[in-house]
């Protein structure tokens, strides 16, 4: 009697691992996409909660990131692309995606009477799956998610 596998049980145990890997893969690709929009998610509420902060004290939001009162981190995913202020009722930050995401950009808008909002521009299908809140509201607006 001969010990070992026969061709038919290894093409079998090859086709179940084949079937596994094509199911998990796209949920692990957007979970990777879900992980590096939430850099850009926690940046963004940092940058709210100063302004408020600096709102309260100032009157007025802060002009330049230098003048609130956070420190933020190396990004590993985002570049800062712009972070300006309108007079004293409104504020916006831009970021842009880094290596694999370089096709995304995100803006997190805020001001005084107004919601803070998240918005997606670039690949309309990633920006789905990088804020699953995400409602488009037309290609040149992007997407967005109310913070």
């Amino acid at each position: 009697m001969k010990k070992g596998f026969t061709l038919i049980e290894l093409l079998v145990v090859v086709l179940i691992i084949g079937i596994l890997s094509s199911v998990a893969l796209p949920q692990y690709t957007k979970a990777v996409h879900r992980a590096r929009a939430t850099e850009a998610w926690t940046i963004g509420k940092s940058v709210r909660t100063a302004q408020d902060v600096y709102f309260m004290a100032n009157n007025e939001y802060a002009s330049d990131m230098e003048d609130l009162d956070i420190q933020i981190p190396e990004m590993k995913y985002w570049d800062i692309e712009e972070f300006f202020v309108s007079g004293s009722d409104f504020w916006a930050l831009a970021l842009t995606g880094k290596g694999a995401i370089n096709n995304i950009d995100i803006r997190i808008d805020g001001g005084a009477g107004i919601r803070t909002d998240i918005r997606c521009f670039g690949d309309e299908n990633l920006c789905k799956i990088m804020l699953p809140c995400a409602v488009p509201i037309g290609s040149s607006n992007g997407s967005y998610c109310e913070f």
